[in-house]
């Protein structure tokens, strides 16, 4: 059997799945935690305001 989530922010999960899964990924030390952080933090304040840049945050 095959299950597939998905997740819609505020139902699943408390808060942004995709930002908190970028704080998660520079904890780790995976991604350079002070410049991924300050992007992922600029694209969040963006999607909260309405004005998220689709082409420049993929």
């Amino acid at each position: 059997m095959r299950l597939a989530l998905f997740d819609l922010d505020n139902t699943l999960l408390g808060g942004d799945s995709d930002h908190a899964w970028g704080d998660y990924l520079c904890r780790r030390g995976i991604l350079d935690g002070d410049a991924y952080k300050a992007r992922n933090d600029e694209f969040y304040q963006d999607y909260l305001a309405g004005k998220l840049d689709n082409a420049a945050y993929l």
